[in-house]
């Protein structure tokens, strides 16, 4: 735990940003983000937080929220790669 969060902060770098945006890909082409948040783009409650925490790529959950992007496999498969 570092500077008070239940967390370990994680240093930036490139895979952080590719998976942002796929996250943000994922909200343009479905009109949903990709995990809940508030206003203030903080988590809506601790399952959204175990959500991005656990992300597993190939997982029941992801290719369930990968299969809201229906308009373009190739989209789908970007995203899916992304994220």
């Amino acid at each position: 735990m570092t500077n008070g969060l239940p967390y370990e902060l994680v240093e930036a770098s490139e895979k952080i940003d590719v998976w942002s945006l796929g996250a943000l890909a994922f909200e343009l082409l479905t009109g949903e983000p990709l995990i809940p948040v508030t206003r203030d783009q903080d988590c809506v409650n601790g399952a959204a937080m175990r959500v991005v925490h656990g992300w597993e790529p190939k997982s029941a959950l992801a290719l369930k929220l990968l299969d809201q992007i229906t308009d373009d496999d190739a989209a789908r498969d970007l995203v899916g790669k992304m994220l």
